[in-house]
Parts: structure tokens; C-alpha cells; sequence
């Protein structure tokens, strides 16, 4: 038995491994664009219009950053998403550019002349000091995960001179914007608008599954069957 508050209903249409894990995704991708990342709406950057953003995304193969890449397309926005590997290029949604991390030429391309006006960054860990230099002035990160480690340092002076504002993606006390238009971003991937990739586990795998899930390498959202 579980109490009525733990229970929601599910959408026709909606895959039952889709509805395990489609709220976060969908809900914290949004949050880290508008209620977060302003989208179309920081003036610092010269923008005014989301056409004129250049949307940065770390970890762009996983549940989250694969969301933030479609629904930035989705409103306009130019996209650039950043995987750790070459084989991981393959999982981001299409419409963006995708550069993966062992591109080193490319890398160091964003990073000598930075043109990104957001970064949504779902990695964190020591690099992210690294990453704020591939904002323009003025721009902004919001930070939604720490999967490459909990802590960064951050070098006062060239972060000062860097001008970049370092936002923190709080769900829990934004859970309000999340619920807001879940059930609108919902019915978008019922449609077939929007996808959340997803890989599936049995209860016998769940060992390998959590090792994957730390490494990063679970392709999209990780669904466990108790019953397989």
C-alpha cells in the first residue's frame, strides 16, 4: 500500500519506463534554461532574443543534457553540446553541434574564442573553472550536476575579469517552475516532440548498472525491473 500523495496519473500514450523517469529530465532541463539561465532574457551578453543565444551543454548524452539541447533548439537557440567521447556523439539529439571532449582542436577553438552565452553544465567537478572560460562576458552557467566530482576552484582575479555570473540549479526549491509545466513538456514527448533515451536494467544487473551510472556511461536514464 502506498498513500494517495505518492501516486500521479499517467498520461495515454506514456511508456511506463518513460513515466519512471521523464519528471526530471524534462523539469530540471527547463528550469535550468528559463527559470535559471534566463533564456532570451540577459541582457549582459547583448542578447535580446533567444535567437541570439549560443547555448552550451556539458554531458549532452545524458537524460538531463539531452534535454536542455532539445529544448533549447526547440526555442531557437543555437546549440553546442559538449560529450566526454567520440561514441557518445551519437546519443545527442540532432540539431545541435556536437563536440566531443577528445576533439582537443575544437576544444581549444571554444575555449581561445568563446562565443557560448549560457553553459548548462550537468558535469561539474574540477573543470568547471575551465568551462567558464568558454562563456562570452557577461554570460552565465547555471550548474545542475557534479557527476565529475563535487568540488571546483575558482581563481578569483580571472574569474572577475571573466565576468561570467555561476548560477546554482536548486530543484528543490524551484520544484514549483518544474510543476508548473511538466504536464505541457509531457504531452510534447508523448507526441513525439521531445525524447528522453533510456537504458534498462534487471534487478541482476544492478551492480553493473550503478558503475555505469557513476562512470557516466548509462546511455540517457537508467530504469531498473525489480520483476526481470
Amino acid at each position: 500500500m502506498v498513500s494517495h500523495d505518492a501516486l500521479t496519473e499517467i498520461p495515454d500514450g506514456l511508456d511506463l519506463d518513460l513515466a519512471a523517469v521523464a519528471y526530471d529530465p524534462l523539469t530540471t532541463a527547463h528550469v535550468s534554461l528559463h527559470g535559471v539561465g534566463g533564456l532570451g532574457t540577459w541582457p549582459d551578453t547583448g542578447v535580446d532574443a533567444v535567437g541570439d543565444e549560443v547555448v552550451l551543454v556539458t554531458g549532452a548524452a545524458g537524460g538531463v543534457g539531452s534535454m536542455v539541447v532539445q529544448l533549447a533548439l526547440r526555442a531557437g537557440a543555437r546549440v553546442i553540446a559538449l560529450v566526454s567521447s567520440d561514441e557518445r556523439t551519437a546519443l545527442v539529439p540532432k540539431g545541435a553541434e556536437v563536440v566531443s571532449m577528445q576533439d582537443s582542436a575544437r576544444a581549444s577553438e571554444l575555449a581561445a574564442s568563446p562565443v557560448a552565452t549560457l553553459l548548462v553544465d550537468t558535469v561539474g567537478g574540477a573543470r568547471l573553472a575551465e568551462r567558464l572560460a568558454w562563456v562570452r562576458p557577461g554570460g552565465r552557467v547555471a550548474v545542475v550536476g557534479y557527476t565529475a566530482g563535487t568540488s571546483a576552484t575558482l581563481d578569483l582575479p580571472n574569474w572577475l575579469l571573466g565576468d561570467v555570473a555561476v548560477l546554482p540549479v536548486n530543484l528543490l526549491r524551484r520544484a514549483g517552475e518544474g510543476d508548473a509545466v511538466v504536464d505541457e513538456l509531457t504531452a510534447l514527448l508523448v507526441a513525439g516532440e521531445l525524447a528522453v533515451t533510456l537504458e534498462t536494467f534487471a534487478m541482476s544487473e544492478v551492480e553493473g548498472a550503478l558503475s555505469l551510472l557513476g562512470a557516466g556511461q548509462v546511455r540517457g536514464k537508467a530504469v531498473l525491473h525489480p520483476s526481470a
